[in-house]
């Protein structure tokens, strides 16, 4: 639920403060950072310094672009 939550707030704000996020629902820093951690393998987050940031479609699709061309001069 704590993740989903912190899903929600990145799609709405484009940003989650670790801080802020750990004030508002009650836990450490340390469990905030692990449920971005987590949004961020799931490709939802990308983490930066003192939270994270939402992760658009067209970062996404520039990404697995940049890895498609590494690949094809490989």
């Amino acid at each position: 639920e704590r993740r989903a939550l912190l899903a929600a707030r990145l799609s709405e704000h484009g940003r989650v403060s670790v801080v802020d996020a750990a004030d508002e629902l009650g836990v450490s820093g340390e469990t905030i950072r692990r449920d971005l951690d987590v949004l961020q393998r799931h490709g939802l987050a990308r983490r930066v310094h003192g939270g994270a940031v939402a992760r658009t479609v067209a970062q996404v699709v520039a990404q697995v672009s940049a890895l498609v061309a590494g690949s094809a001069n490989s």
